[in-house]
This record gives structure tokens, sequence and C-alpha cells, in this order.
């Protein structure tokens, strides 16, 4: 009801959008020693983002793979789409699993005049072969971006994520991919 829509860059898409991964691993914040299993990473966005009929100027990074703009319910869970009582209020879920930063994975950020970009580099659960790397860009126009650079996970494994955006009252929201509701995803 506020204008979010699931668009893709596939070609299948009648206007597809441009691919414009930025990899920030050399030149982000790294954050991942900051981030706990069950604490946010809390970060002033730099502007005022539109997020449905909100201002939000701070940003909560959870390790999980998701954001919110809410930190009064502790990210122990993964989250779940519609949400509830014990999920996150107002996520931006980009992986929404768990992952484990034991071995290997990083979590950065890089602020930018018009933008914020948030990447879960090389991450694992620490039982699946392989990493994914995938970042989520907020426009400071309220455009939400999702890229997917290496999705290196069994296929049956990657049902398991939770990618979608809701609003802090739980009402509004858009599923994009879920075990019951997948989406192809690729890289």
């Amino acid at each position: 009801s506020y204008g979010y829509k699931f668009r893709t860059s596939y070609v299948t898409e009648t206007d597809p959008l441009t691919y414009e991964y930025q990899d920030i691993s050399a030149t982000g914040e790294n954050l991942t020693a900051l981030i706990k299993d069950d604490t946010y990473y809390t970060l002033d966005m730099g502007f005022e983002f539109p997020y449905y009929s909100d201002k939000m100027s701070t940003i909560y990074i959870a390790q999980k793979g998701f954001t919110t703009f809410d930190n009064s319910v502790r990210p122990i869970n993964v989250p779940s789409f519609p949400g509830n009582q014990w999920s996150p209020k107002g996520i931006i879920s980009l992986l929404g699993t768990y992952l484990s930063y034991i071995a290997q994975g990083d979590i950065l950020y890089q602020k930018e005049a018009d933008r914020v970009i948030i990447q879960y580099n090389n991450v694992s659960d620490g039982w699946n072969p392989g990493s994914l790397t995938a970042q989520m860009v907020l426009y400071s126009n309220g455009n939400i971006r999702f890229f997917y650079e290496n999705l290196d996970w069994p296929t049956d494994n990657l049902q398991y994520l939770n990618i979608f955006i809701e609003d802090l009252a739980y009402s509004d929201g858009i599923l994009i991919h879920r075990y019951n509701n997948p989406t192809e995803l690729y890289n």
C-alpha cells in the first residue's frame, strides 16, 4: 500500500532492473566482531529513509542476514513473515537464516551520500558447503535493492532463506522467498 513492488533483473521482467552490485569487501566498515548472536549493530544512516509511513534515520543490523528499524525484540530467531511478537518490527530481510561467523564470513556496511550498503560477505551457516554473498542497498528516496552475488549453497538449502520486507506494525509487507513460497534465486 506504500508503493513497494517486487521487481527483478530477470530478462523475463517487463522492465528489468539493472544489476548494480558494488562490492564493499575492501572499502566497507567491518562490523562482524561487534555483533554478538543476540544483539544488533546500531547504524545512523546519515539521512531520513522513508519506510512505509515512517521516516527512519537509524537501522539495526543483525547477524542473521536482516536489518530492522526497531531493536526491542532480540534477534535470536530467524525472521518470519508475516511477523509475530517474536520477530523484530520493520524488517528488511536479505537472507534471514542462521549464519555462523566462526570459520568465515563478514558483515560490512558503507554509507554514501544517497545510500547505505549492507553486505553479508562469504557467510555460511557452518554446516552447508559453500557460502553466500549478498547485499541490500537502501537509497535515500526509499528504494530498496537486494543483490545476490554468490549463492553457493545446494539448491535445496536455499529454500530456507527468508527474504521479505515488512512495516513496523506487521500489517503490510512483501514476501519474496521462503520455504513454502519459493522464488528462483540466482547469482
